[in-house]
């Protein structure tokens, strides 16, 4: 997943009477407005631990530019507050709010949302140059020798937009909102707050020359410790699971890169800003009636109950081949342990199905695209996504020249990628991802 390029931080006092009403309509109805924006990434909310701060709360929306504090959606948003979001945002007090580019940071993003917060809000040194300096120091020094003394999960600085931070909607009015008058903000994703301000936080801060002037230079800096009472991710930024389930042309047998075309699906998806954890089932030789006997208990150890998980299932051209005389399946076999497979899946997981893929022999093939159309037919009747991928992988030219370069019935990288294209292509996985 990129990293998201923007965040909105505001600071609110949220008094205590009010503080249950706030949550509640925070966690059910602004956070899921804001999340419904393009760009809109996460949102989590913090409450105050200590430190030199005047508020008791702070909210971080993250986004993937600052336009997505800009779009047409957002500014509409704010202008036209519902009748909670009026009635709460006028009991919040000393609200401030700023918008800001990612300038520098360290460490990937948490594989959970990080249990504490830490930021410092400064002005940068005086001077021509003080900025880029600042900046400089965080991402080359300071943020390398704070994780060193452990704790510290990820780090990122943020430069304040001086336009979006001041941007004037009916928002703003009704909180009397201001913008944030620093123009960093460090924010530091903690596992726990006890190395803050201790002696090797302290010296990791200002123990080498360069630091300890930075340290002094910095002007007005507010340092707060918070803990996390709330956060909501957008669902497409949220981790998935996928089980692909099938044959060798599942598992890539004959790629010199090893990733078949679902490896090379789930990069793809990834580059696209995708979390994904990709499992590929593919067992060379496997038939309908090997993968009816082993899918459910092989899929459901990598899908546990609550994991928000996905099948796909490719699989059918063994079926097809003959061996000592005898079709390894016969075709009313093939359809019915397909049934059974999917009718099976359905009731437990999100599932498509890519049909088989041509093999280097004629007679073959004419099997292979006969059971194509019977399983696109099986699909339909139990409404269930379905991509064939024979015709056009048979009239390429990559797919069965590389096959035939081979061991006659698989390809090589080339037609490999060219499966994972019209699988991403496909608007059955379009709309499973986007």
């Amino acid at each position: 997943m990129p990293e998201p390029q923007a965040v909105t931080a505001v600071w609110v006092n949220v008094p205590e009477a009010h503080r249950e009403e706030f949550r509640q309509w925070h966690n059910c109805e602004h956070s899921t407005d804001r999340l419904e924006g393009p760009g809109y990434v996460a949102l989590h909310r913090y409450m105050r631990a200590g430190g030199d701060g005047r508020h008791n709360c702070l909210n971080v929306f993250e986004g993937e530019s600052l336009e997505t504090f800009n779009s047409p959606y957002y500014l509409k948003s704010r202008n036209n507050p519902t009748p909670w979001t009026r009635k709460c945002m006028a009991f919040l007090k000393e609200t401030e709010r700023s918008v800001g580019r990612l300038a520098a940071s360290m460490g990937g993003r948490p594989r959970y949302d990080a249990p504490y917060l830490y930021t410092v809000h400064v002005d940068p040194p005086e001077g021509p140059g003080g900025e880029a300096e600042a900046i400089a120091w965080y991402q080359e020094e300071h943020f390398g020798r704070l994780f060193q003394v452990g704790g510290l999960l990820r780090a990122r600085l943020f430069l304040r937009d001086e336009k979006l931070s001041s941007e004037k909607t009916e928002e703003t009015q009704i909180q009397s909102m201001q913008a944030g008058a620093r123009r960093l903000l460090a924010v530091y994703e903690m596992a726990t707050l006890e190395p803050v301000g201790g002696p090797a936080w302290l010296e990791a801060s200002a123990g080498t020359p360069r630091s300890a002037a930075m340290v002094k230079r910095l002007q007005r800096p507010v340092r707060e410790r918070w803990w996390l009472d709330f956060a909501k991710w957008k669902t497409a930024y949220m981790e998935s699971r996928l089980c692909f389930v099938g044959d060798s042309f599942v598992n890539g047998t004959g790629d010199p890169e090893y990733l078949g075309w679902p490896g090379r699906l789930c990069r793809a998806e990834r580059a696209r800003g995708h979390l994904l954890t990709c499992y590929n089932l593919g067992v060379r030789g496997a038939t309908s009636r090997d993968i009816l006997s082993g899918w459910e208990e092989e899929a459901l150890r990598r899908l546990p109950e609550g994991m928000d998980g996905h099948l796909v299932f490719a699989f059918g051209a063994n079926d097809t081949r003959i061996v000592e005389g005898e079709l390894r399946v016969q075709p009313g076999k093939s359809i019915e342990n397909t049934f059974q497979i999917l009718r099976r899946a359905k009731a437990l997981k999100p599932l498509l199905m890519v049909g088989p893929p041509p093999i280097g022999d004629e007679a073959n093939n004419r099997r292979v695209a006969e059971l194509s159309a019977a399983l696109a037919a099986l699909c339909r009747e139990e409404d269930i996504p379905y991509l064939d991928v024979h015709a056009p992988l048979l009239h390429s030219g990559t797919w069965l020249k590389e096959a035939a370069a081979g061991d006659g019935a698989h390809p090589g990288a080339g037609g490999y990628g060219e499966l994972a294209a019209l699988v991403e292509s496909w608007s059955a996985w379009r709309k499973w991802l986007d």
